[in-house]
Order: C-alpha cells, then structure tokens, then sequence
C-alpha cells in the first residue's frame, strides 16, 4: 500500500503545483503528510521526468516553467 500513497501525494503535489498553491516547502510537507525532505525528493523526480520547476518567494509556491503533465495509472486486477 506504500506505494499507492506516494503514487497519491504525487498526484496531489502535481495538483498544487498546477494551481499554485503549493507554499514554502514547510507548508508542503504538511500538505502532503511527509518530511522535506520528501517533498525534495519527489520535486527531484518531476525533474527527472522533465518538469522545469521554480519557487517563488514573492507568491510563496512552486510552479511549473513548462507544459509539463504526468498522467498516473495504477491497475490492480485478480483473475481466481
């Protein structure tokens, strides 16, 4: 299940970041439920897949300097 949670917070920092609303990283984490450090760590990964992220101090968010989506697509199926 640990999995299907990061895979959630990460559709719902994709979210925040989309909207703007995301606050300082502090603010964040809360958001999210887990550290900074985390938070880093999956901003890192949006990188990774291409996402050209920035802060601002003045509006206090992160948002994205490209058109960047990320679709995710969890399937579970039980044949018996």
């Amino acid at each position: 299940m640990n999995t299907i949670r990061q895979i959630e917070r990460m559709e719902k920092l994709h979210g925040l970041i989309l909207r703007e609303i995301t606050g300082d990283s502090l603010d964040l984490s809360v958001k999210l439920g887990v550290s900074r450090r985390m938070v880093n760590y999956y901003l890192q990964e949006f990188r990774d897949y291409g996402a050209r992220i920035a802060y601002s101090p003045v509006r206090k968010t992160y948002y994205y300097l490209n058109d960047f989506k990320i679709i995710f697509k969890f399937e579970i199926k039980v044949s018996c």
